[in-house]
């Protein structure tokens, strides 16, 4: 493509949220005048993503500005890695963007589906809940998202508990705490609703399996990463203990890792996100490969607007409908950031026929809210 224009810059904007959140954005300028915008955010990790972005400016300012994937590197363990894909996936949505906005055309369509509709989203309200750990406080936070017009809210009722702890006895009343957690809010939201469990992986398989047969009573909609996902064993013997829907896989990385891991867990439901899986395209791929084995995607998302436009293009083209997750009430001023670009109506992401994402990032709104360090802590970004 000769008339494709060149990269001319690549640079961060950072916007702080709230206390334990910021979120990241990356726009890439082309010497066309045009500029596109992608998402990075990485909770409490942001001069490792800055870093990575900075990077790979050196590698791409001159180059055509075409959406292909970057390398991703493995992360056992390792932000440093979370932080390079991060950055490349940001990149790789915001040439995306530049290309739907050269053409006229929504990025949705450009992936082969319609160039407008609508995805359903569930309400993530841990992102709303910033004081009290109450089963009445995750009540209140479910309700008031089923009064906004979600259908389905997820919670992360499992504080203080780490991979393999519940061999220390205090450990069950951190468990019967989570538990109390969750019948709090599907009390309050009633058997309409559905409601989806997030145990940030905290288990080892013995406990996992016991606790998964507990959670059963309250009929959730899912329960997700009961242990680790780099513990395919566990996964399987999780799997094997129960017929509750499970769900996982929200930082693996590359097509290989999502395959072994539906391979080898019999997971029911794969969840990417397009901030570490290689952008909008890595999200396709892997929604492809889970469509092999038969296994649904519901992309992982508890981050920001334009990570959410990204999403919802890609979901929108799938071959099969998708959930995808919403950071609900985390702040007043989601949809300003990006012009009020963002619609959220009756629990679902309206995606209209506007070129590229469909979003336009207010930097002067932006710098208004500039980064503050964030504590970090797997209890503040596991959610």
């Amino acid at each position: 493509m000769t008339d494709t224009p060149l990269i001319s810059a690549i640079r961060p904007v950072v916007v702080h949220v709230t206390t334990r959140t910021n979120w990241v954005f990356v726009v890439v300028e082309t010497g066309d005048g045009r500029s596109g915008v992608g998402e990075a955010t990485l909770d409490g990790h942001e001069p490792q993503v800055l870093a990575e972005v900075a990077a790979a400016a050196q590698r791409l300012v001159g180059r055509p500005a075409i959406p292909v994937q970057g390398g991703l590197r493995p992360h056992p363990g390792a932000f440093a890695g979370m932080a390079h894909n991060a950055a490349t996936s940001a990149i790789e949505q915001a040439l995306w963007d530049l290309l739907g906005q050269r053409l006229g055309a929504p990025v949705s369509e450009l992936l082969g589906g319609p160039g407008e509709g609508s995805v359903r989203l569930y309400a993530n309200v841990n992102r709303a809940i910033l004081g009290s750990r109450a089963p009445e406080t995750f009540a209140a936070a479910a309700r008031d998202a089923v009064a906004a017009g979600f259908d389905a809210v997820k919670v992360a009722p499992f504080d203080g508990l780490r991979w393999e702890p519940e061999q220390e006895r205090p450990a069950r009343a951190l468990i019967d705490a989570g538990l109390a957690r969750i019948g709090a809010v599907r009390e309050a939201v009633g058997r309409d609703v559905d409601v989806l469990i997030d145990c940030h992986g905290r288990f080892n398989p013995r406990t996992a399996t016991v606790v998964v047969r507990e959670m059963e009573a309250i009929d959730p909609y899912w329960i997700e990463a009961p242990v680790s996902e780099r513990d395919l064993e566990g996964w399987r013997r999780v799997r094997d203990s129960t017929s509750a829907r499970l769900a996982g896989g929200e930082f693996l990385v590359g097509l290989e890792a999502h395959r072994r891991f539906i391979e080898a867990t019999g997971v029911d439901v794969v969840m990417p996100d397009v901030k570490y899986c290689g952008g909008i395209g890595g999200l396709m791929a892997v929604a492809a490969v889970a469509d092999s084995f038969g296994t649904a995607v519901a992309p992982h998302d508890p981050s920001g607007p334009v990570s959410a436009a990204a999403t919802g293009h890609a979901a929108l083209a799938a071959a099969r409908p998708q959930i995808v997750e919403f950071a609900w009430g985390e702040t007043p001023w989601r949809s300003e950031i990006v012009g009020g670009g963002e619609s959220v109506e009756a629990g679902h992401l309206m995606l209209t026929r506007r070129p590229g994402l469909g979003l336009s990032l207010d930097e002067a709104f932006a710098a208004a809210h500039p980064f503050e360090e964030t504590p970090v802590g797997p209890d503040l970004w596991e959610r």
